[in-house]
């Protein structure tokens, strides 16, 4: 971020309820540079939203007014901000279900702030990659039923806009960049979530098969992301 051609530091909100961990994380995010914006429940952190001036949310789950998936939902009617979420619940369905709201990241506690600042990076730095695509890549695909406008950040399935989350359009914009390339799942979670000993691939699927929902006609038998048994994924250029 810029303002009167000095770098501003970016600015992550923190929303947890316990002040230990509010203030392991907030030393460790201003140590490396980010501003700070905190709240200890989901009804200030929606208003602090609203007033907007931020780049990233670091949710916990569990708060005192409000679960931080329904947060995490109300947000995503209104804005693509990047969410990362925090909980204690390690079983693959909270993972799933916060990932399939919306979240870019789901990180299990107990978690070293380390990993925390490491996920927060990643998120951001391809969130900034997808934002600035060159001239040559405004429109990226288009047949009779999917149109994929890179410069715009928008997609059309039959003429009409709709509406896809960050990591969705990411990859999307991938895939459509290398027509027919099969990508494993691994490569995929590095190119757009960023490579890590903690990542689970698990976040790729359930992204996958949210984007199919909303460009396929028949998610069950797609026609332009396509399971290469054994291998990955591809975008299928006919």
């Amino acid at each position: 971020m810029k303002w009167g051609g000095t770098v501003m530091a970016e600015t992550v909100m923190v929303v947890e309820d316990d002040e230990d961990i509010m203030e392991i994380l907030t030393a460790y995010l201003r140590k490396h540079g980010y501003s700070v914006i905190t709240a200890v429940n989901g009804l200030d952190a929606l208003r602090l939203c609203e007033q907007g001036g931020m780049d990233l949310l670091l949710t916990d789950i569990v708060l005192p007014d409000m679960e931080g998936t329904k947060l995490t939902a109300r947000i995503r009617e209104q804005s693509d901000l990047p969410i990362i979420m925090m909980s204690c619940k390690k079983e693959a369905a909270d993972i799933v279900g916060g990932l399939e709201l919306g979240a870019d990241d789901y990180i299990t506690k107990p978690f070293e702030p380390s990993v925390v600042i490491a996920r927060i990076k990643s998120v951001l730095r391809r969130r900034k990659r997808y934002e600035a695509p060159a001239a040559s890549e405004t429109l990226l695909w288009k047949d009779d039923r999917l149109e994929i406008d890179h410069a715009a950040c928008q997609v059309r399935v039959n003429g009409q806009a709709i509406h896809l989350f960050a990591k969705e359009l990411q990859l999307l914009l991938l895939f459509a960049s290398h027509p027919e390339q099969v990508f494993h799942v691994d490569q995929l979670y590095e190119q757009v979530w960023g490579w890590d000993k903690h990542s689970d691939i698990r976040t790729v699927m359930v992204h996958i098969r949210n984007l199919r929902k909303k460009i396929e006609e028949n998610p069950a038998a797609p026609r332009y992301i396509e399971t290469v048994r054994g291998f990955g994924y591809k975008f299928k250029a006919r």
